[in-house]
This record gives C-alpha cells, sequence and structure tokens, in this order.
C-alpha cells in the first residue's frame, strides 16, 4: 500500500510568519536597489562636473572669471565663453571647497549637475585658497589677501560682474 503524501498545513501564525519573511525579503531589495541608484546619480553628477571643471582648468586661473555668485550655501565663478555667454561656464563651491554646482550656458541648452542637496558627496575639491585665488585674480580689490573664506551665506541674488574696469569690480 502506497503512502499518500502529506499536505503541508500551514497555521495562520505560519502563514503571518512567510509574509512577513517576504516583505522584509522586498523591503530589503528595495533599499539596495535605492543605494545603488543614489550612488549611480552621484557618478554621473561627478562625471559632468569634472567635465565642466576641465573646460575651465585644475586651478581656476587659466582665465579670470567674469563673475562670481554668493549664495546661502556656496559660492560660484562663472567664466565668459564667448561675447554673447558672460557666464557660459560656473562652478560652484561649498565652504569647504568642494565642487558641488557646475551649469554649462554652451549651445542652445543649459547643463546644470548638482550635488549641492549633498555636498558630502562630491568627491572634487579643489580648496578654498584655489578659489579665493581665482577671485582675486579677477577682482584683487574686492578679494584682498586679507579675505581667508568664500562669499557664502548670503541671499543670492545672482551673478556679480567682474570684468575689468567694472565699478563693482574696482570700488572707489
Amino acid at each position: 500500500m502506497r503512502r499518500r503524501p502529506r499536505l503541508l498545513v500551514m497555521t495562520a501564525h505560519g502563514r503571518i510568519a512567510l509574509l512577513l519573511a517576504g516583505l522584509l525579503l522586498v523591503a530589503v531589495g528595495l533599499a539596495l536597489l535605492g543605494r545603488w541608484e543614489g550612488d549611480r546619480a552621484v557618478r554621473g553628477e561627478l562625471r559632468e562636473m569634472r567635465r565642466v571643471l576641465d573646460l575651465v582648468g585644475p586651478t581656476l586661473t587659466a582665465r579670470a572669471p567674469s563673475a562670481y555668485r554668493p549664495a546661502e550655501t556656496f559660492a560660484c565663478l562663472a567664466y565668459r565663453t564667448s561675447k554673447e555667454e558672460p557666464y557660459g561656464l560656473e562652478l560652484c563651491f561649498d565652504a569647504e571647497g568642494r565642487l558641488v554646482e557646475t551649469i554649462d550656458r554652451r549651445g542652445s541648452g543649459i547643463r546644470v549637475s548638482s550635488l549641492r542637496e549633498e555636498p558630502e558627496t562630491s568627491g572634487i575639491r579643489v580648496g578654498v585658497d584655489t578659489v579665493l585665488s581665482a577671485l582675486r585674480s579677477a577682482a584683487p580689490q574686492r578679494f584682498p589677501a586679507t579675505v581667508r573664506a568664500l562669499p557664502i551665506g548670503v541671499p543670492d541674488l545672482g551673478p556679480i560682474t567682474l570684468e575689468p574696469g567694472d565699478a563693482a569690480a574696482n570700488p572707489g
């Protein structure tokens, strides 16, 4: 006589435990997927930011910035790319000298890459002294050697021109 296989009978508690285990696996999988996607997004932003920094040059002084833009949590340097584009490339740095945002206004579209909300994820650091040196190269009167910090902590009112002979760049 053949034995019939016994069906696995699961209690209500067993079904709940199995359901919770399945939900836990799904939650862990989604958390890992979210982390991977976040890391991928940061890598993409950093790649684009490096591209714009390479266009300007790592010392930021291959050409003098045409403007700067102070803001609450970062300071930006804008670079002329043509007669029609006085702010064609823009690099923004936090108080520690990390590159946190770039803007490329050349051509028909504007490309913004930003880690402004997560500046600690930026692995691109040029240093505060390098940024101040670039500002001094364009407007030594506005940024004398006694200035040791980036112009941060003010409302963002847009770019301030640093063209040679500009009254704002050469007060008095």
